[in-house]
């Protein structure tokens, strides 16, 4: 398989996690927890938190909304 088929393959599969973020991202990705400031993962944050403890797997999945669409205007 060609690189350019993985490369399509790969951007198609983040285009519909990025479709389907409400779906299937586990926790709110703005929502603030102060009590897991940069946890670990876990099973509740499979990447973990950040410095606000906000869900990093949630606001990857949503984040890739606005990523792909600059691309696409680009």
């Amino acid at each position: 398989m060609g690189r350019g088929v993985f490369g399509l393959m790969y951007v198609a599969l983040v285009a519909v996690v990025a479709a389907l973020a409400p779906a299937f991202a586990p926790n709110d990705p703005l929502q603030q927890d102060v009590r897991h400031l940069l946890d670990w993962p876990s099973a509740d944050q499979l990447i973990g938190t950040d410095d606000l403890g906000r869900d990093v797997l949630s606001r990857l999945m949503y984040g890739a909304r606005p990523a792909l669409a600059v691309g696409l205007i680009a």
